[in-house]
């Protein structure tokens, strides 16, 4: 269940993010790079650990693998945290 949501609202925001660019060019490029991104950030940590466990075992691979994801989420909300309570003059996007 959380795949298809998850993905619908990756989904969602990278057409938020597409509309706001004016030349065609812009947004196919813009919606390559985040495409690369996107399965770069997913494939190479699950290639990276599937290594690692056949190495050291799949229970040594998954704690520091959940422990990695668990720092990298907190570092993450704290970022949105901090970007939300900006100084309210400070817009964060031109177009807004």
């Amino acid at each position: 269940m959380a795949g298809p949501v998850a993905g619908g609202r990756l989904g969602a925001e990278d057409g938020a993010v597409v509309q706001r660019t004016e030349q065609e060019i812009e947004r196919g490029e813009l919606l390559s790079v985040t495409f690369v991104i996107s399965y770069l950030s997913f494939s190479v940590p699950a290639v990276i650990a599937g290594a690692a466990a056949t190495h050291t075992g799949l229970h040594d691979t998954f704690v520091p693998y959940a422990a990695t994801v668990a720092f990298l989420s907190a570092l993450a909300l704290l970022a949105q945290w901090l970007r939300a309570h900006r100084t309210p003059g400070h817009k964060v996007c031109p177009q807004a």
